[in-house]
């Protein structure tokens, strides 16, 4: 039987914890995805430390949309139907937005390569491991 090490599939496991986050168990599944990207915050592994930095940007990019566009319609808005459509249509859109990002960032991880998401990405060159500037 072949032992397979967890660095190897470190990426793959984040951005499942992420999805799962978003979907299954919010809140719960950050616990341990907090975990691991501290750990593995400065692997050697390029590659690992791309992966890592997309997952924290996302979710914390993730918090500031999304309950940052809760707070905003929940101060500014009366109690009118169309204020609830209104709250409802945005938190689908953006809530279905990083559901893909997760999963196209999954899809990244299990075939190898580097991922940014744009726009809400951490600029990190694989081949580097330095930070762009832009």
């Amino acid at each position: 039987m072949q032992t397979v090490s967890i660095q190897k599939h470190i990426t793959v496991i984040l951005h499942g914890l992420y999805l799962i986050n978003l979907l299954a168990l919010p809140g719960i599944a950050l616990i341990p995805m907090a975990y691991l990207c501290k750990k593995y915050w400065y692997s050697q592994d390029l590659l690992t430390v791309c992966h890592v930095r997309q997952v924290v940007a996302s979710t914390i990019w993730f918090f500031l949309v999304f309950f940052g566009g809760v707070l905003i319609f929940w101060l500014l808005g009366d109690n009118s139907p169309e204020h609830w459509t209104m709250l409802l249509m945005y938190l689908i859109v953006f809530h279905t937005t990083f559901v893909m990002v997760g999963m196209i960032g999954l899809a990244k991880a299990i075939t190898g390569k580097p991922y940014r998401p744009y726009l809400i990405g951490v600029p990190y060159q694989v081949g580097t491991g330095e930070h762009l500037d832009a």
